[in-house]
């Protein structure tokens, strides 16, 4: 049985959401990088790193229309 493809209010959300600019947020502190995250979600669509080499590999992978990161981070700054 195959289901018929999804349609009506959910579908058009969804490609709402896809065509919503994608901003990483490259933060250490969990707490902040949830809030920025957060207060980011209603105008875009977020994607998170924990620090500067997952943030890089992230970018590399994703192409984000912007990179907002922490300046000072362990190991690799921002």
């Amino acid at each position: 049985m195959r289901c018929a493809p999804e349609s009506g209010p959910a579908r058009r959300a969804e490609a709402v959401e896809s065509s919503l600019p994608l901003v990483l947020v490259v933060e250490d502190h969990p707490e902040m990088r949830r809030f920025v995250s957060d207060s980011l979600a209603p105008q875009y669509r977020t994607a998170t790193a924990v620090d500067a080499a997952d943030g890089l590999a992230k970018a590399l992978d994703l192409r984000p229309d912007l990179v907002l990161t922490d300046v000072m981070m362990p190991g690799m700054s921002g």
